[in-house]
């Protein structure tokens, strides 16, 4: 929904989310008002051109994690802004439940549809999304095993596909997409994380000292080590802070890096170390 918040100023439009729930007491509305701009990665935290990687990558598929209130769908938007900017001319096609960012890019094609509005569910839209000829599949949630399956059928298939997911850390994120299936698709779909996932990045907004700071893990995988644990399903005893590449970051060096730069204070460090 797109509302003027100031009278003084009716031109200036924002764009609201909002959940309507009972309970004891009556009805209660949650909202949310959106930004009407999508900020740069930068300016949201990540550093090291460490999305920029995975951008580049020509198919496969990246998962952004966190709970709900983290962020992953401004980070997501902030994703598909810089894969347009850098390759200009590209079609991307939008999955959402809903539609929170309105994407607007030069020189790039981007079809934003709403489930249960412009297509009947997650797994459709996808089988429609890739006869659309994208180069770029966003996929607002990964909702269920039939969310999930889709997405990396789009994946296998030569697309490169941004996702996101409830689960905050990067051994939760593969449980919650393992634990999805029995026992009889379970290697299948290991086997194929294992080769068609690109990066799990993991977020969460904590406390600042000024605003709140975004805390992140990132894996890359593209090395056989990773690739061999996604494969087996240990991913649980696969520490980041073994993987040697410029792409992956540690939970504990993010929470570092903000101790060091002093924008969070140390009992938020002290908690974040505890997740």
């Amino acid at each position: 929904m797109t509302v003027s918040l100031d009278d003084s100023r009716p031109d200036e439009k924002y764009r609201i989310r909002g959940h309507v729930s009972t309970n004891y007491s009556g009805t209660r509305l949650d909202v949310r008002v959106l930004n009407n701009q999508i900020p740069s990665l930068e300016k949201l935290g990540f550093k090291n051109n460490i999305i920029d990687h995975a951008i580049h990558k020509s198919s496969g598929l990246v998962i952004i994690g966190g709970p709900t209130g983290s962020g992953k769908s401004t980070t997501l938007a902030a994703c598909v802004k810089r894969f347009a900017e850098q390759k200009p001319g590209s079609n991307i096609v939008t999955l959402e439940d809903p539609v929170e960012y309105e994407l607007n890019f030069k020189n790039t094609i981007i079809s934003q549809k709403a489930i249960g509005i412009n297509v009947p569910s997650w797994e459709e839209g996808i089988f429609s999304a890739k006869r659309e000829i994208p180069n770029l599949i966003v996929i607002g949630e990964l909702r269920d095993r039939q969310s999930i399956l889709a997405a990396i059928d789009a994946a296998g298939s030569g697309h490169l596909v941004f996702a996101t997911t409830f689960a905050d850390r990067v051994p939760r994120v593969l449980d919650t997409i393992a634990d999805s299936f029995g026992a009889g698709q379970k290697e299948l779909v290991q086997r194929k994380l294992s080769y068609l996932t690109r990066a799990i990045f993991c977020q969460l907004l904590v406390p600042g000292v000024t605003r709140q700071q975004l805390c992140y893990e990132v894996m890359a995988n593209d090395n056989d080590r990773v690739k061999s644990h996604i494969m087996d399903g240990k991913w649980s005893a696969l520490e980041l802070r073994d993987i040697t590449n410029s792409e992956t970051v540690t939970w504990d060096s993010r929470i570092a890096a903000l101790e060091r730069e002093r924008l969070i204070e140390d009992d938020v460090a002290e908690m974040l170390k505890c997740r």
